[in-house]
Formats: C-alpha cells, structure tokens, sequence
C-alpha cells in the first residue's frame, strides 16, 4: 500500500498537482531556505547543478534552520488547523493537496 492508499484509509482527499510541482517547492525553498546560497544548499543536498534533488527537510536535520523537535514538535502539529496540506513526497517534484476530512493526528 504506497502513500496514497494509507491516506484515503483514513478519509484523506489526496490530489496530486503534477504542473506545480517545481513552482511549489521553489516556494518553498524562498520561504525557509533563502537565507543559504546554492553552494550551502549542495552541501546538505538540496540542491544541485540542475536544480532540486534533496529532501527538503534536510534544511532542518542539517540544523541550517531552527525548528521544534520531538514532543515539542509533535503537539505543535496537533494544535494546528489542517484544512489543507502540502507534501511533498521523498525527491519528487511532484506535491500531494491534501484535504483533511478528519483531523490528521497520530493514531494510537
């Protein structure tokens, strides 16, 4: 069962946007990676000669941007509203709208 399956288990919408996908991750690069040229953004694999390659969240385990961690983290993701979510899946360009039916939280 891949990504998707798990997610409309669980009465998620999942759409995927093919044609924005290079837009939308580099908007997202501007939001939370401006602040490091191309050469740091190589070292931690973001980014290569020909544009996106990494993991995006290589930003924050290569500790080039402050964030939560942990339990810290966790809560802080319950208690935000999650009517719409962008994922971005492994190094695909290609971003998942997600449109919560149901709260999205970790299941016990």
């Amino acid at each position: 069962m891949d990504m998707v399956d798990i997610l409309k288990n669980k009465n998620i919408k999942v759409r995927k946007l093919p044609k924005w996908g290079a837009d939308l991750r580099k908007e997202w690069e501007t939001h939370f990676a401006n602040h490091l040229n191309d050469e740091e953004k190589r070292e931690i694999y973001l980014f290569d000669h020909g544009g996106y390659c990494g993991y995006l969240w290589h930003l924050f385990s290569y500790k080039k941007k402050d964030c939560l961690e942990g339990e810290m983290a966790q809560k802080a993701f319950d208690m935000r509203p999650k009517q719409n979510v962008m994922c971005f899946f492994k190094t695909l360009i290609l971003p998942y709208n997600l449109r919560m039916l149901l709260d999205l939280a970790p299941q016990t």
